[in-house]
């Protein structure tokens, strides 16, 4: 396969070089990332940042003597970096789920196993960063959904989509804690 066209056109900044290196060597990409990541989603997510990366350091791309070796290591690189941000997460995850559970008061009379449950049922929302973060921002930062989408989507997702994001990620932690024996 012959890749002097799309040298060519990353060089001169043509935006159709991105779906041209994506149709020619994604599946290259997304093996790279699955074999590090093991989860089919995360490893979409991060074929998709490694593309944008390999467009952002196009030139270099261009340049390589392998485009397909040189997008294969940005792709390897993105699923390391997705593991840290991850890693990172989990610890926030903790510290979060400390501060979404509900103060004790006078009159309440939540119990250790209702607010273990809820540490469980929140740290399953992790799997998915920009639905677990969109939730705490709706729900501990109080923010409008339009805020929601510029802090965390990506350029083409709209507000709609968010708000039905964060509607299923409720919905799944309720269940999730009725699943447990919490009613609500």
């Amino acid at each position: 396969m012959d890749d002097d066209d799309l040298r060519t056109r990353l060089r001169a900044g043509d935006t159709a070089a991105l779906g041209l290196l994506r149709e020619r060597h994604g599946e290259a990409i997304y093996g790279a990332c699955y074999r590090v990541l093991r989860n089919h989603a995360e490893t979409e997510d991060t074929v998709h940042e490694a593309l944008l990366l390999a467009w952002r350091y196009r030139t270099k791309v261009a340049a390589a003597a392998s485009i397909r070796s040189y997008a294969v290591e940005i792709g390897k690189n993105a699923a390391r970096d997705h593991i840290r941000k991850s890693a990172r997460r989990s610890d926030l995850v903790r510290a979060n789920a400390a501060a979404l559970e509900p103060e004790p008061s006078a009159g309440d009379d939540m119990d250790r196993s209702t607010r273990d449950a809820l540490g469980r049922c929140l740290t399953a929302l992790e799997a998915d960063p920009r639905t677990y973060r969109s939730v705490l921002m709706r729900i501990q930062d109080e923010a409008s959904w339009s805020d929601i989408a510029k802090a965390i989507a990506p350029p083409l997702e709209e507000v709609d989509t968010i708000r039905m994001r964060v509607t299923r990620a409720l919905r799944a932690l309720r269940d999730c804690m009725e699943g447990q024996g919490v009613s609500l």
